[in-house]
Parts: C-alpha cells; sequence; structure tokens
C-alpha cells in the first residue's frame, strides 16, 4: 500500500527507481543534526544550572558582609563605652558634644546623599527577581519541551529509515528547522535573563549598603537609650525586618520570641523609627503609633516618652491609646477622646 502511494505521487520511478542509498545517507544526516542539536540543548541547561549556582554564591557574600558591618557596631559600641567611663567633667562633654554635632551634620549629608541615590535605584528589585525567576521556570519547561520533541523527532526518523518515503523525509526536515528556531530563541531568552539577573545582584548590594547601615545605627542608639545599655545591637534579615538582639553580656544573637513583651515593643519601635528617619530625612511626615508600649514598664516608658517628645520636632505623631493616662505628662500633646467624639457626632447627625 505504501509502495502504491509513493509511485502514485511519483510516477517517474517507474521508469527510474529511486537510489535508496542516497535517500538512506540524506536520513542519516538529518538524524545526526537532531542529536547536535539535543547535546547543545543540554549544554545550554547546563549553563543555566551555572548561573544558579553564582547567583547563590552571590547570597552568600552579603551575608558575609552583613556579618562584617554587625562586627563594625559593636565596635563602635565599645568605643562609646569607653567613651562615657572617662571621667570628663561638663565642659569637656560639651565640648566633646559640639564635635559630634560636626560630624552629625556630615553624616545628615551622607544620609541626604545616600537617600538620592536610594531614590534612583526605582522600583523595588524584589519584584524583578520574582519576574526572574518565572522566566528561568519557563526557560527550563522549554528546554525539556525541546527534549520531548527531539525524542519525538528520533522516533519519526526511524519509522522514515524503514519505510524511507519522500514525503516523510522533508516533514522531519521541517521539524528540524523549527526546532533550530525554538534553539535560537531560548538562548535569546537565556541571555536577557541572565542580564537581568546581574542587574537585579548589583541593584540589590547598592540598595544594602544605602540603607541597612544608617538603619542599623539610628535603631541600635534609640533602643540602648531605652533599654539602658542592656542589648549592643538589633539583627536584621535582608529584608530589613528584625530577627534578633545581642545581650551586652553575651556573644549569641537571641531570637525576638525570647524577649519579653515590653522588650519586643522597643525592639519594634526603634526599627520603626529608625526606618522614617532613613526614609523622609527632613521630610515632616505622620507616625502613627497603636497602643505600641502596652507592656512596657513605667521607667522605660518615660525614656519612650523623651524620644516621642524629640520625635516630634520631626513628624506629626499620632498615638492611639486605650490608656490616655500614661501619655498625660507628654509636653505640647493634643488628647482627643474618640468616645465622646462618637457620641456627639452621632447626637448631630439625629
Amino acid at each position: 500500500m505504501i509502495a502504491d502511494e509513493s509511485l502514485a505521487s511519483n510516477p517517474e520511478w517507474k521508469e527510474t527507481p529511486p537510489d535508496a542509498t542516497t535517500m538512506v545517507h540524506e536520513v542519516d544526516e538529518a538524524r545526526a543534526t537532531i542529536l547536535r542539536e539535543l547535546r547543545l540543548a543540554e549544554g545550554r541547561q547546563e549553563t543555566a544550572g551555572d548561573a544558579l549556582d553564582e547567583t547563590r554564591q552571590a547570597r552568600d557574600d552579603v551575608q558575609s558582609e552583613l556579618k562584617l558591618i554587625e562586627q563594625q557596631i559593636a565596635d563602635i559600641d565599645q568605643q562609646l563605652k569607653a567613651a562615657q567611663a572617662d571621667g570628663k567633667d561638663v565642659a569637656q562633654r560639651e565640648a566633646q558634644l559640639d564635635e559630634a554635632a560636626l560630624a552629625w551634620r556630615g553624616e545628615k549629608a551622607l544620609l541626604e546623599k545616600r537617600t538620592a541615590e536610594l531614590a534612583n535605584l526605582g522600583d523595588d528589585p524584589h519584584g524583578a527577581f520574582e519576574t526572574l525567576q518565572g522566566q528561568r521556570n519557563s526557560l527550563l519547561d522549554q528546554a525539556t519541551t525541546a527534549n520531548e520533541n527531539l525524542i519525538r523527532a528520533e522516533t519519526q526518523l526511524q519509522s522514515i529509515i524503514n519505510e524511507a518515503p519522500y514525503s516523510a523525509l522533508a516533514e522531519v526536515e521541517e521539524q528540524i528547522e523549527r526546532l533550530e528556531q525554538d534553539i535560537a530563541r531560548e538562548q535569546l531568552s537565556y541571555n536577557a535573563i541572565r542580564l537581568l539577573h546581574n542587574t537585579f545582584v548589583e541593584q540589590t548590594r547598592q540598595a544594602h549598603e544605602a540603607v541597612i547601615e544608617p538603619v542599623q545605627q539610628r535603631a541600635n542608639r534609640t533602643l540602648q537609650r531605652i533599654a539602658g545599655g542592656t542589648f549592643q545591637h538589633i539583627a536584621f534579615d535582608e529584608s530589613l525586618l528584625p530577627t534578633g538582639v545581642q545581650p551586652l553580656v553575651a556573644d549569641d544573637v537571641i531570637a525576638l520570641d525570647y524577649l519579653s513583651g515590653g522588650e519586643q515593643e522597643q525592639v519594634h519601635f526603634a526599627v520603626r523609627l529608625a526606618l522614617a528617619d532613613v526614609a523622609f530625612g527632613d521630610q515632616r511626615q505622620l507616625l502613627v503609633l497603636d497602643d505600641a508600649f502596652t507592656a512596657t514598664d513605667t521607667a522605660r516608658l518615660a525614656r519612650v516618652i523623651k524620644i516621642l517628645e524629640e520625635t516630634a520636632e520631626r513628624f506629626q505623631v499620632l498615638l492611639l491609646s486605650c490608656h490616655p493616662e500614661r501619655y498625660r505628662h507628654l509636653k505640647n500633646v493634643q488628647f482627643f477622646d474618640l468616645t465622646q467624639l462618637t457620641a456627639a457626632n452621632a447626637g448631630e447627625a439625629t
């Protein structure tokens, strides 16, 4: 039946039969081409794995840099303790304070510069990273599909070798051409993903350098003012969220879950205030605190109130609390009884 169809589509074969050896040779060449493309696809898959290893190595390098920064902060804390124990009088302290004020102005100028650099970074790079991960997974899926297509093509090629019809050979050649085009598109996609990944890594490094150090310094100073030197510093993760604290008398970081409720409140308040200072600088923004110190003891609450009074010079502070008596001695504060205001508004509506 196949022979009749072949003769019907190629009547000249009745007079001049085709050369079977030549046709088999052409089929062998087509098969060799498909195998070469399969090996190239496997090589690209291995290259993608190497790129993933490079990404993990870059992450480990960032973590090492963070540990070095934490050590530098600990050294600065030791210097501060030594300075407080030197026995200087008030005049010497005032002179030292003037020098610190000059240094503060220099740091403020540097902060403004870093804030401008941070603004130029654009959108959060985490979104680009998620897109990169999705594109990488898509590329792996495409490589798997291409491998499956090659297996099917090899099966069809074997069938062609057995039957040797010209039309089937032409179809395989068309499939090979389509596969070559797919492989070329996958290579372009891989190059684009690699460039996007390298850009993301660099932007992430610059963002951490510009933000994490000033946030850590401000949060540590605030927490030490509240806790009275109980803790050396606050530990952060890559998203600038507090993960724990290092006590003054220990070398290891303690997770926040092991702190008392009041200490957890104080850590979160110090971090929020530091983020606001770094993010907004001299801009007067609204800072809202909703019963943020319900578990804080009286002694530390007094220090918190002092910090809130200083903060009110830079921000508009809104305190929502079921315990207004704890904040009665705040200076230049205006109280609103929400219950009375709600009742009054309800009466006017009636």
